[in-house]
């Protein structure tokens, strides 16, 4: 039933990029900033699950969640360029699409278009096709997509997040019950790790990062654990986990993740010495290797999520030229727009926290109290991600009654 015809052809993208001002580039390029400080994409439908930066087109390609493309974004003049149709799968109520990254090794985009049935009922229904979608950056065009789910006879769902090694291949992670897929470039399918549990509500993986061949990944299970995988360890025919033990900065206390987890990251900016994993609710949790092998690794603090009072959730991290920023969806919106798939909202904000890392990697502890580094502009007054929530007003949003001591009520799906 799905098209396995190749994309429209939409422009090279190269294109996009050279209609940036002169002034605008040269600036970037030299100074090393492509942007910097807090922006607000306006855009309807556009719900950011996660988002990828492309280096030599000076783009960000963004999900759209519900309908299921991509964004592709100036960051420079904050505008939406183009967007990425998939014949067949996109504007599909059936499915989402919230998992994005660059092949490292070619000059193309990684994207999962999945089942949002099994997010949305955090496992309980993990039925349908996932697919792995290639999109062909240089040529403009979508190879045909990879079915990820008969690998394992549909035991695991909820595929939402890849990235790559050294030798080109892609591994995929699934969340409901837990399981790492290896796609080889000649694009077969192997069950590479699977965690064995059969109860598919048990929230496993969740996002995936990658430097040459380590993968870490964050795992619910347990606490929260950062999980290394070695991908040429037993001949790269199946992945060996290792939980990597977490310390609090300057102590031996062991530290846990929690149970909330969302994207992983590995900014190349720290040269695979610092993982940056994201919460729904509470925000973004900065972890240190002292080298980059991570055999153990401390926990630096968390960076508080400044929209969780509006029901927003962090999701991941994007790292744009040299400065990191927050990205935040919002899974409560009520999706009742005639003719779309998403809600009414049309502003996304992506919040610069750069400045907030490097006063946790200096030992500043400020940067994860009480929010007060990530609070924007007019908000600030509200945001107390730590404390009660001011004045007692939380306990009459939306005639809601359940949340307590600032948490929402209502988790994300685990994304």
């Amino acid at each position: 039933m799905y098209t396995t015809a190749l994309l429209p052809l939409l422009g090279p993208l190269g294109a996009i990029a050279a209609t940036l001002p002169a002034s605008a580039q040269g600036n970037a390029e030299a100074a090393g900033s492509v942007v910097q400080g807090d922006f607000t994409i306006t855009s309807k439908e556009l719900y950011p699950e996660k988002c990828a930066y492309d280096t030599k087109r000076k783009l960000l390609y963004c999900s759209e969640l519900y309908e299921s493309r991509v964004a592709v974004i100036d960051p420079v003049t904050k505008t939406v360029k183009d967007k990425l149709d998939f014949p067949g799968l996109s504007r599909d109520k059936d499915y989402h699409l919230s998992g994005l990254v660059m092949h490292k090794t070619q000059d193309r985009l990684l994207i999962s278009i999945n089942t949002g049935n099994a997010f949305d009922t955090a496992g309980k229904e993990i039925n349908g096709t996932n697919w792995l979608v290639i999109y062909d950056l240089a040529a403009g065009k979508q190879l045909d997509p990879v079915d990820l789910t008969t690998v394992t006879k549909g035991a695991y769902g909820g595929i939402q997040d890849f990235d790559t090694d050294s030798c080109g291949n892609i591994y995929a992670v699934a969340t409901y019950p837990g399981a790492v897929l290896k796609i080889s470039p000649k694009l077969e399918v192997t069950p590479w790790h699977l965690s064995g549990n059969t109860d598919a509500t048990m929230t496993g993986f969740t996002g995936i990062a990658s430097k040459g061949n380590m993968l870490l990944t964050a795992n619910a299970q347990e606490g929260g654990q950062l999980v290394r995988f070695n991908t040429r360890e037993g001949g790269g025919k199946e992945g060996r986990p290792f939980n990597v033990p977490l310390t609090e900065a300057g102590s031996s206390t062991a530290s846990l993740l929690g149970d909330d987890l969302d994207g992983v990251t590995l900014p190349a900016k720290y040269d695979g010495k610092v993982v940056l994993v994201t919460s729904g609710n509470t925000g973004t949790a900065v972890l240190r290797s002292k080298d980059d092998k991570w055999t153990s690794a401390e926990n630096l603090g968390k960076i508080a999520n400044p929209f969780q009072n509006e029901k927003g959730y962090s999701v991941a991290t994007v790292e744009i030229g040299d400065r990191i920023y927050g990205v935040f969806e919002w899974f409560e919106d009520v999706r009742n727009v005639e003719g779309s798939l998403s809600g009414n909202r049309t502003e996304f904000p992506f919040k610069d926290i750069t400045d907030d890392i490097e006063k946790l990697l200096q030992g500043d502890k400020t940067a994860s109290q009480d929010g007060e580094s990530t609070k924007q502009d007019g908000e600030s007054a509200k945001q107390d991600s730590d404390s009660t929530k001011q004045d007692g007003e939380s306990a009459k949003q939306d005639g809601e009654s359940a949340k307590q001591d600032g948490a929402l009520a209502v988790s994300p799906p685990v994304r």
